[in-house]
């Protein structure tokens, strides 16, 4: 050991090789989450299909593996990794949306 840093690769096959084990329990997640809605929202969603944002989308065969897993459309944000802040800023700045979102808590 030396102490000196050391520069490492990591790729995306890399990341997926040491979490694709958490995707079966996100699979569950969205598959719980969706028996929970509406008809209305339920054929919302089959029609225009699961958002995934964040850095984890990026990672290469997400998205044929969540559409293979869950048989709805995937749609990988263009902005993934800025979809919270994005999300947050909209939010801030529409007091109607506030509101709303209050009143149903």
């Amino acid at each position: 050991k030396t102490n000196r840093p050391v520069q490492l690769v990591i790729t995306a096959k890399d990341v997926y090789d040491a979490t694709y084990v958490y995707l079966d329990e996100i699979v569950k997640i969205i598959q719980t989450t969706l028996n929970t809605l509406s008809p209305e929202i339920a054929n919302d969603v089959a029609r225009n299909g699961v958002n995934i944002c964040g850095g984890y989308s990026k990672v290469p065969g997400l998205e044929k593996y969540l559409r293979q897993r869950l048989n709805l459309p995937i749609v990988i944000s263009d902005e993934s990794n800025n979809a919270s802040s994005n999300g947050l800023v909209k939010l801030v700045n529409s007091p109607e949306l506030v509101d709303a979102i209050v009143k149903n808590l």
